[in-house]
């Protein structure tokens, strides 16, 4: 139980809404934690998703068309297709075993 963002008293945790802006993170948790383990898996791709849009984004915006950098993104791009280069997850995974 917790108290009622507008103050009526105590809410049961079952009705803690993921869209009441005045959680703290543990009780956004808590309230994932409650919903089936299928929409948990959904609402993590979503945010995966949604983390790597915004990365793409943030690359678009740093790397304008014609300029240098793009080139060598599409160079790395190739080389990657050719198997000449890991993608940097596989790369950092390959590291982690080497490690001691």
């Amino acid at each position: 139980m917790r108290r009622d963002p507008l103050g009526s008293g105590l809410i049961p945790r079952r009705y803690i809404s993921l869209g009441d802006l005045n959680l703290g993170f543990e009780l956004k948790q808590g309230a994932i934690e409650q919903i089936p383990r299928e929409q948990q898996t959904d609402l993590a791709s979503w945010l995966s998703e949604r983390d790597w849009n915004a990365s793409d984004d943030r690359i678009e915006r740093d790397f304008p068309a014609g300029c240098r950098g793009v080139q060598v993104l599409t160079d790395l791009e190739r080389e990657i297709a050719e198997g000449q280069s890991l993608p940097m997850e596989e790369g950092l995974a390959e590291q982690r075993k080497l490690r001691p």
